[in-house]
């Protein structure tokens, strides 16, 4: 694989990871509709994109529907707390190495 390409790769699943990541911090501090939500983040995802993404994580257990009717807002499960605290520290950590070097 040319490095270039290795590089777009590697810049779309960084992107991604720190979508979820973004998803999961405005849902810990409330439940919120597809829309709502997607208005939260800056800059503000794509909404085939901001879909796809919740579709996948609700798969994994990140995010869940609640209530009832038409509108059904997103909220955090304990699993996506979890990562969400996880990967928080991770980063920092990481962080922190590039930083002192």
């Amino acid at each position: 694989m040319p490095l270039n390409e290795l590089v777009e790769k590697t810049e779309r699943a960084v992107e991604t990871a720190f979508l979820w990541l973004r998803i999961l911090k405005a849902l810990k501090c409330k439940p919120m509709c597809t829309s709502e939500l997607r208005r939260s983040l800056k800059p503000m995802p794509h909404r085939p994109t901001m879909e796809a993404s919740l579709f996948l994580m609700s798969g994994l257990g990140l995010v869940e529907r609640v209530g009832q009717g038409r509108v059904k807002p997103w909220r955090l499960t304990r699993k996506g707390e979890e990562i969400l605290e996880r990967a928080g520290e991770h980063l920092k950590k990481q962080l922190r190495l590039l930083l002192e070097s």
